[in-house]
Parts: structure tokens; C-alpha cells; sequence
């Protein structure tokens, strides 16, 4: 029996792992007429991004593409699109570059380099087309354009870098440093805000090697933007965003279980992951529907590592809370200083704003207002999946 419990986990990791490769479909279609605040698609292309150099002059881009991603005739060119504000309006900057055969030298990688001028102050986001097959994608990236700011050769999307990686600061600038919190947020019908750490350190240095937390850089433009890195420990957080190791799988269940059950799966006598196993089978009613559940589940935490990592893992924050159990909302609309997801469940229409508020350590922050009338939307939702119904 133990072996058979193995055995599963394994197929189970095995296929997160493979995520790496891979961004996640959306758990539910996305109204057309929504603001594209986030990237809610099936990746064909899976680039790195880093900020190469910063100066007087302007902001040098790498772009990084694994020889992995073409399965078959590799392209023979790639146009890039950037969209970038210049003082109120938006500029689109286009390269093409021509592409040869990536030689084996070259360790299955393409680089290409996109220098935007000093007057460009915002990267909204980079579309990628290559030729003469047409493959596309188009990266939200919102990257403050500055002399001053991070540099550093492992940024993604994310702006995650492991922990014993070299941080480079640009300029001049304020910058400090900030442990992340490792607290879960209180459910939405809680009146408990989510905690947000206060406490930081000076950096000083204009190069060091990254300890697990925030970097943060208070770009001097007036504006108060700032450019920040988080950095994972790897023994923790090999593949962050995702999860792919039972000590991680196990932290998200915690919005599914009661509190006695969580303390089972943590403390369990078999092993922590023969109790998350458990779990997911009696929720599932078996093997097949279990892992097709646990996908649907640790899909949306990739999503939210993805798109609210800030003072918190993306999971532990409110919109990634929301997330994990609700899935996509339908609507997304920006009214003033509110965030609005909408959507249309069981238990009738439902709305979730988030408040929109200007952190003096961690900057834009959201942070959901509770109200007790969430609680049956909440506890039917849980219900849901603990009985193996979401299926998207």
C-alpha cells in the first residue's frame, strides 16, 4: 500500500514539475471586453526577460529563448514589439532580428538584445512573433525604464531570481531589503486584513549575493515607483512559480482543510504525503480524478506566484487566495482605487473588490474588503472542491 502511495505522488510531482515548461490554461473563459491586467493563457513560447544594462541612455532587455521551445523547423526570424509610456502617451519600439540554427556551442540557447531610449520610462509589456510560422505571445511585464534599478542576468516575468544569485544595483537610488510574509491571509469574510510586513533593511551595497525576500529599489523619478526582485531559496522553492515538491504542495491545501486536518497532513505518521494523498482521493473518489483535481489546483497556484507575488508569495496574498478558490473571474473591472472580480456561480453573482492602496514599503498592494456575506459563497466553494467538482 505504501508503495502504491509513492507511486502516485510521483506521477503527480513528475507532471508539476513539467509546468516548468509550461504556463496553465485559465480555469474559465475571460470576457472580452476585460482590461488584459493579466496574462491569462497557454504560453507557446517561453522566453526569459532580464534588465542587461541601465544608463544615461536608456535600458538594454535580454531576451532569452530555449531551442526547446521550436519542436519542429526552427524559425528564421523574430519581430519584437514593445509598448512603452513616454510621459502620457504609449510608443510601440520594434526590432526584427534575423535567426540562424542555434549551434550546439550555444548550450540550446538564443539571445537577442533590445535597447529602448532614456525617454521611455515604463515597459508595459513585449509581443514576440516569429516567422514564417507565425508563432506569437505577448508578455505583461511593467517595468520601470530608469537609469536607476536592479540588474541582474536571471530575472523572468516574475522578476524572481534564486537566493545565492548575484543582485546588481544601477544607479543611484534607495534601496532596501525585506523579509516576505509567511502568513496566509484571513478568509473573506474574516474583518482581518492580511498581514504586510513592515520591517526592512538599508542596502547599501551596489552588488551583493540574494538572500530569500524582497529587493526593493525606490526609483527616484518623482513618481515613486519602485523596481523589486524576490528571491526564493532553492530548497524550498526549486522551480518557483511553481510548486513542485511535497513540503510546497502541501501549504495550499490549507484554504481547503479544517485546521485539524491540515495538522494531520503536516504531522501525519505515514508522511505528510501519504495524508495529502488521502486527502485528494476521498475528495476525487479516486486516482484519476485526484490528479486531474490537483492539476486544476496547483495550476492556479502557478498563477498566482505568477501575477501577485509581492510582500507574499502570490498564494498568500488576498487576489491569490480569491484565485485558488474561485478560479478566473469573468470580469475584471478598474474603477478608481478598486480592482473588481465578478462572477456568476451556484450561489448567484458574486463580486470581490480589492482596494488598491500605496504601500510605503512594497508600493501598489491590494487588499480585499471583507465582508461577512462572503461566508456561504466561501464555504460552498470549499465544499466544492472537497467533493471533486471543479472542473476547470
Amino acid at each position: 500500500m505504501f508503495i502504491k502511495r509513492t507511486t502516485f505522488l510521483i506521477v503527480v510531482v513528475n507532471w508539476l514539475i513539467g509546468l516548468s515548461c509550461q504556463t496553465v490554461q485559465p480555469v474559465a473563459s475571460v470576457d472580452k471586453n476585460s482590461p488584459k491586467r493579466y496574462n491569462w493563457h497557454q504560453r507557446q513560447i517561453h522566453p526569459s526577460f532580464a534588465i542587461e544594462q541601465r544608463d544615461s541612455s536608456g535600458t538594454t532587455i535580454a531576451i532569452t529563448i530555449l531551442s526547446k521551445t521550436f519542436e519542429a523547423d526552427f524559425p528564421s526570424f523574430l519581430d519584437i514589439n514593445a509598448h512603452v509610456m513616454e510621459k502620457d502617451s504609449m510608443m510601440l519600439y520594434h526590432q526584427r532580428f534575423e535567426i540562424l540554427p542555434i549551434p550546439a556551442a550555444a548550450k540550446g540557447q538564443w539571445i537577442g538584445y533590445l535597447k529602448i531610449p532614456a525617454k521611455a520610462k515604463i515597459l508595459q509589456d513585449i509581443v514576440l512573433k516569429f516567422g514564417p510560422n507565425g508563432m506569437a505571445d505577448q508578455y505583461y511585464l511593467n517595468w520601470p525604464l530608469e537609469k536607476n534599478g536592479w540588474i541582474t542576468p536571471d530575472f523572468i516575468d516574475t522578476k524572481t531570481i534564486a537566493a545565492g544569485e548575484k543582485i546588481i544595483k544601477s544607479g543611484n537610488g534607495r534601496t532596501v531589503f525585506a523579509p516576505l510574509s509567511d502568513k496566509l491571509p484571513s478568509p473573506p469574510f474574516s474583518n482581518n486584513p492580511p498581514f504586510v510586513p513592515e520591517t526592512f533593511e538599508t542596502f547599501e551595497k551596489d552588488s551583493a549575493i540574494a538572500q530569500p525576500g524582497a529587493y526593493i529599489y525606490y526609483l527616484d523619478n518623482g513618481v515613486s515607483s519602485i523596481d523589486m526582485v524576490h528571491a526564493f531559496d532553492k530548497t524550498l522553492h526549486p522551480a518557483f512559480p511553481e510548486f513542485v515538491t511535497t513540503s510546497e504542495l502541501a501549504g495550499p491545501m490549507r484554504y481547503l482543510c479544517s485546521k485539524e486536518e491540515y495538522e494531520k497532513i503536516q504531522k501525519s505518521t505515514d508522511g505528510p504525503e501519504n495524508a495529502m494523498e488521502k486527502f485528494w482521493i476521498q475528495s476525487a473518489g479516486g486516482k484519476e480524478k485526484a490528479r486531474a483535481l490537483i492539476k486544476t489546483y496547483y495550476q492556479r497556484v502557478w498563477d498566482a506566484n505568477h501575477h501577485f507575488t509581492s510582500y507574499a508569495e502570490g498564494w498568500k496574498t488576498d487576489r491569490g487566495m480569491i484565485y485558488l478558490i474561485f478560479g478566473h473571474p469573468e470580469k475584471i473591472d478598474i474603477e478608481n482605487n478598486l480592482e473588481i472580480w465578478s462572477y456568476t456561480l451556484e450561489t448567484g453573482q458574486l463580486q470581490f473588490a480589492f482596494e488598491s492602496k500605496k504601500h510605503p514599503l512594497w508600493g501598489e498592494i491590494f487588499i480585499l474588503k471583507r465582508n461577512e456575506q462572503y461566508r456561504p459563497h466561501w464555504e460552498f466553494q470549499v465544499s466544492q472542491w472537497r467533493q471533486g467538482r471543479i472542473f476547470k
